[in-house]
This record gives C-alpha cells, sequence and structure tokens, in this order.
C-alpha cells in the first residue's frame, strides 16, 4: 500500500525594509592645500529616516568639515544606516583635488647700467600655471622722501 499525504501549504510574510539612497555634497572640490570642505550629506529614505551617517575620514553629523593637507586626489565615502536598521554606502571616486601651492622663484643679473637700463628677469617658479609680476622701484625724490611705484618691468633710468 503506498501512502499518499495531501500536499501541505504555509504562508510567510516577508518585509522589505527600506534602504537609503546615499548622496552628499561638497561646497568646494578643488583648490591648494589644505583644502577645507564641507560636507552634506543629503541621503533620503522612503517610508523611513536616517538614524547615522558615517564619513570615511571620521564624524558622524550630517554636516561635517574635512580638511586635506597633502596634494593628491580623494575619494569621499558616505554610509548611512536608517532606523530600520538597514545600510547603504556611496563613494565617490576622486570628487577631492587638491593642488600644491606653487613656489615663486626668479633671478636678474647682478648689474645693470645706461647701455643695458632693462633688467631681464628669468622665472624659476615651479608648479606654476599663470604669472603676475608686480615689479616695485623706489625712487629717492627729495631727501628723506620715498616714493613707490608698481611697474610690470623695471626701467633703470636713474
Amino acid at each position: 500500500m503506498t501512502a499518499v499525504s495531501p500536499p501541505a501549504f504555509d504562508s510567510v510574510t516577508v518585509t522589505v525594509l527600506p534602504s537609503a539612497t546615499v548622496a552628499f555634497n561638497a561646497d568646494v572640490v578643488s583648490g591648494c592645500a589644505p583644502l577645507c570642505v564641507n560636507f552634506t550629506d543629503i541621503s533620503t529614505v522612503t517610508g523611513g529616516s536616517i538614524a547615522t551617517q558615517s564619513w570615511d575620514f571620521g564624524g558622524d553629523l550630517p554636516v561635517v568639515q574635512h580638511c586635506f593637507t597633502v596634494p593628491g586626489q580623494y575619494s569621499v565615502s558616505l554610509s548611512v544606516t536608517t532606523n530600520s536598521g538597514c545600510i547603504s554606502t556611496y563613494t565617490n571616486t576622486n570628487m577631492i583635488q587638491v593642488a600644491s601651492f606653487p613656489t615663486a622663484s626668479f633671478t636678474a643679473p647682478l648689474s645693470t647700467g645706461i647701455l643695458a637700463p632693462t633688467v631681464d628677469f628669468t622665472d624659476n617658479s615651479t608648479g606654476a600655471t599663470s604669472w603676475n609680476w608686480i615689479s616695485v622701484i623706489h625712487w629717492q625724490v627729495l631727501p628723506g622722501m620715498l616714493v613707490t611705484f608698481k611697474i610690470p618691468r623695471i626701467p633703470i633710468l636713474k
């Protein structure tokens, strides 16, 4: 004799908890070191709320400032936890670009004369992408009176 069991059925209720859409913005994304950036968490969750934030460079507030002191490219990550315990993370790769300050340097001949009244400067700067030459020359007009002029080249015509 073969026994046949009737089919068994059961039901289970599955509740899918909402996860967050992680997003953030920054008030500045490039500049010279040290570059201090204010990050703002703009993450959202449908049918819930954000319970905690965790930035990859530290901090657990919705708005956090971080200063990048070394030149380079930096990725920024934010993990948020919803009030139901779901964790979501977003990383913005190479979001921050920190440049080093240029080093201004120049040389000029040690002397000039009436036959060569213009001084030619040689730029020895490093890391510069633009230059603003401002020369300052002091002329003594009367004894005890000093006049300062800002000019782009220095003709020596005393």
